[in-house]
């Protein structure tokens, strides 16, 4: 008997801390990316990746109506994310890093006992940065400012009154973006990203 109203006092506890995290909420996240670019040129295309760090600020609403979360949400991203290759056809160098990203998502998840699993979507932003060289010549460098589209999918867990612990994978494509490197023989260059990312969020 004891043991069924400990239960019943859990679920009510969780059921109490989701509806208090609907509405406005704002958090921190970090986590691990891979960057995959293909840099196209006028012969064969060369794909090239590489992988690191990541840490931003997120900010979001939710409305909840039996069970289902309905949200938008927004983030922000520093990267510590290169990547390079170095080939023989010229030789050639390329470098890339992930800069800066953002996103502006819709988020669509149903509350079960003690967690919400959610679906994403919505415009993505980064930043990245692109040096060429062939060897013994000094490099160019260019900035990339991509707009793509970003999916994915997560779990939030509360945690405390007000907060919630989110873990979160996305995938963003970024397209083609012309690189500017003047008297070289690339063409755009496609970025795709994978990401996975736990962060904290308070309600506000």
């Amino acid at each position: 008997m004891r043991l069924s109203i400990n239960a019943a006092v859990v679920a009510v506890s969780f059921a109490s801390v989701a509806a208090a995290h609907a509405g406005t909420y704002a958090g921190v996240f970090g986590g691990y990316e891979a960057l995959d670019v293909t840099a196209r040129e006028t012969t064969t295309p060369q794909d090239y990746d590489g992988d690191g760090g990541l840490v931003g600020l997120q900010v979001g609403h939710d409305w909840k109506s039996d069970g289902w979360l309905f949200g938008v949400a927004g983030d922000v991203a520093y990267d510590f994310v290169h990547a390079s290759i170095f080939f023989t056809g010229g030789p050639v160098v390329f470098k890339t890093r992930a800069e800066f990203e953002g996103s502006l998502r819709a988020r669509l998840g149903y509350a079960m006992d003690g967690f919400t699993p959610y679906v994403t979507g919505g415009v993505a932003y980064a930043q990245f940065e692109t040096k060429y060289s062939q060897v013994l010549l000094p490099f160019f460098v260019t900035d990339h400012d991509a707009w793509g589209w970003t999916l994915g999918a997560g779990v939030e867990v509360p945690i405390a009154e007000r907060m919630s612990l989110a873990i979160e994978y996305r995938y963003s494509d970024y397209g083609s973006n012309g690189s500017g490197f003047p008297a070289t023989p690339d063409g755009p260059h496609e970025f795709t990203t994978d990401r996975l990312t736990v962060g904290l969020n308070w309600a506000l």
